[in-house]
């Protein structure tokens, strides 16, 4: 139970709205590269397929789908189901030691926020409309003392396009 979540998402937990990310903040790209480089990164297919490139640089991709994969999978990225996940992730860190990265859909996350000891939380302060929702009320597991606050960030301005946004990082209280 020592994985990591990362996500960024709206007031209004949107993460993302017609498999795309509804805004432009390249400083949280740059932040969510920075975290996550020579790490282990957990998807479901619906993220990887929303990708621009073929998994991410820099990281080992595992792609967890109940789809069976491709007849010609892409040799940087690794496919696995709910049965094979745990110990396909502890084969790779027997390997390489590497901290393993929960990086969403909304699905991912619901399924693995109880082997996640930290939480960066990367909140974007606008309303935003979208299809997709962050499923895991923070607020909530705080005050159940499920998790504490262990960062929270001034809040920024986009140099892009002035959007504000804000990281929390949350650690695991037992």
């Amino acid at each position: 139970m020592d994985y990591e979540l990362i996500v960024a998402h709206s007031q209004s937990n949107v993460i993302g709205n017609n498999n795309k990310l509804p805004w432009s903040v390249p400083e949280d790209l740059k932040h969510f590269y920075e975290i996550t480089k020579n790490s282990i990164i957990i998807m479901g297919r619906k993220t990887y397929e929303s990708m621009p490139v073929s998994g991410l640089k820099n990281r080992i991709n595992i792609v967890l789908t109940t789809n069976t994969p491709p007849d010609n999978p892409n040799p940087n990225i690794t496919y696995a189901n709910m049965s094979t996940i745990f110990n396909i992730v502890n084969d790779l860190r027997k390997i390489e030691n590497k901290k393993v990265f929960i990086i969403g859909g909304s699905e991912i996350y619901k399924l693995f926020i109880d082997h996640c000891k930290i939480l960066h939380i990367t909140i974007i302060h606008e309303d935003i409309v979208g299809d997709v929702y962050f499923p895991i009320n923070i607020g909530k597991l705080v005050m159940d003392n499920v998790y504490k606050n262990i960062y929270t960030s001034e809040v920024m301005y986009s140099k892009n396009n002035n959007i504000k946004y804000q990281y929390f990082t949350y650690e695991r209280c037992d």
